[in-house]
């Protein structure tokens, strides 16, 4: 089997490969690698979960006759009325809200 002329795709550097799977020079930039894309996922996981609380906390702020009639007027907006729209409903709601 002929040796394979590589980049190491977490450092960059030259090396030869052995395999023609091998995508890191070496076991430390493999476990590099690995590291640091379940480090992403676990931020990407986190700020989602937060903006999930959030929009769930300020939902739970609203009447039930609220959030039935925003969702009527989802329901029944046209893409340009959604187009127009400046604010997300919920902000709009909850901006009439505290200015109650």
């Amino acid at each position: 089997m002929a040796a394979i002329k590589r980049f190491c795709q977490w450092c960059n550097s030259h090396y030869t490969a052995l395999t023609s799977k091998s995508r890191f020079c070496s076991t430390s930039c493999r476990c590099h690698a690995h590291r640091n894309k379940h480090s992403a996922d676990k931020q990407a996981s986190q700020a989602q979960q937060t903006v999930v609380e959030y929009m769930s906390n300020a939902i739970s702020q609203l009447s039930q006759t609220e959030i039935i009639g925003a969702l009527g007027v989802l329901w029944t907006e046209t893409p340009e009325e959604m187009k127009e729209r400046k604010e997300s409903l919920l902000y709009t709601l909850l901006k009439k809200k505290q200015q109650q």
